[in-house]
């Protein structure tokens, strides 16, 4: 079982608890206190945003989704920053928006950056925004 919702309502209804209330105060709980965030991070679905901020020192921007694609030209981006080689990265602190969310595996999850191209948003299971 994968989702907590149900999850807490079957406990109820399978008779595990005998309030009427338990499902409904267990998912209050839940929600109050982020204990969702670990499983979202686990099943791969803490990326379900569309603006996120950069929080590794510099990350590239690539001409598709995968270490195996070109690093852009700076000159190429609209949004982008240069590093000393004159290619485009999204330093520490940069607030970006990404318009599509590619997964490539549970530790490869991939943005499109609008006009901009694309960013490992996890790359071998290391974060690289929140």
């Amino acid at each position: 079982m994968t989702d907590y919702n149900k999850a807490c309502d079957l406990i109820r209804e399978d008779g595990w608890a005998t309030s009427l209330s338990y499902a409904r105060n267990l998912k209050k709980f839940i929600k109050t206190y982020g204990l969702d965030d670990f499983d979202r991070k686990v099943l791969g679905e803490d990326f379900t945003n569309r603006v996120y901020t950069v929080t590794a020192y510099a990350i590239k921007v690539r001409e598709g989704a995968g270490t195996d694609y070109w690093h852009k030209d700076v000159k190429d981006t609209v949004g982008a920053q240069a590093n000393p080689l004159g290619k485009a990265v999204y330093k520490n602190g940069t607030i970006i928006e990404v318009s599509e969310i590619i997964k490539k595996s549970d530790k490869e999850i991939w943005g499109k950056i609008v006009d901009d191209g694309y960013v490992a948003l996890m790359y071998d299971g290391n974060h690289f925004v929140e």
